[in-house]
């Protein structure tokens, strides 16, 4: 993942699986793990961070 999808990702401007999808995420190992990183993840605010 790139820098800018990786900012917007942890923004909520990008979803994972959309990512994932469209070939901007790229996932080596278990899958699953890397979905529930994307639901903990969602818990935080980090919107406070996006620089747009």
């Amino acid at each position: 993942m790139s820098l800018e999808s990786f900012h917007k990702f942890l923004s909520g401007n990008l979803n994972g699986t959309m990512a994932f999808m469209t070939g901007k995420l790229k996932i080596k190992g278990d899958m699953t793990k890397a979905l529930k990183l994307e639901s903990i993840l969602k818990k935080y605010n980090l919107s406070e961070y996006d620089e747009e």
